[in-house]
């Protein structure tokens, strides 16, 4: 029998075949990873006085914008690499030149497969915008303690 811990991993983990043909074995990213690859895009680390508004569809779009704007392609891509050097685990992509048959440098990935990870370790997370309201809902509790109207939250703002 598995112990919690391999039990845990196997479920976050998921098997993908990239464009190449090749297999890499993904796993959800944690919440460290994240915060990782937004302090490696940006480096701020912190969270906005009203999260509620910045989790509406149309500050996400603005937010991405704004972020597009201020990031050069190669900060994106360190973002990016953030991401995929965190989530990819077989073969184990690492920054930096390798020999270990089980590993795999990052600027050695092809560029279909390397956008092919990134969109399916992103889809596989499913942390999307609603998940992440209904997570400041939950915390918020039962009474309401914001006093806000969550109507804001279901639905943009117009």
């Amino acid at each position: 029998m598995a112990g919690k811990g391999r039990s845990y991993r196997e479920k976050r983990r998921k098997v993908v075949v990239a464009p190449s043909g090749d297999e890499f074995t993904i796993r959800k990213p944690g919440a460290r990873t994240y915060t990782r690859q937004f302090k490696s895009a940006n480096e701020m680390s912190e969270l906005p006085e009203d999260i509620e508004d910045m989790l509406t569809d149309e500050r996400l779009e603005e937010t991405a914008k704004e972020v597009m704007k201020q990031q050069s392609p190669e900060e994106m891509l360190t973002s990016m690499d953030t991401l995929i050097l965190a989530c990819v685990v077989s073969p184990k992509v690492v920054d930096h030149e390798t020999d270990n048959d089980d590993e795999l440098w990052i600027q050695e990935i092809d560029m279909a497969d390397y956008f092919f990870l990134f969109k399916e370790i992103t889809e596989f997370s499913g942390v999307t915008a609603e998940k992440l309201r209904e997570l400041f809902r939950t915390l918020r509790g039962p009474s309401g303690e914001s006093g806000r109207d969550d109507s804001s939250l279901d639905s943009p703002k117009t």
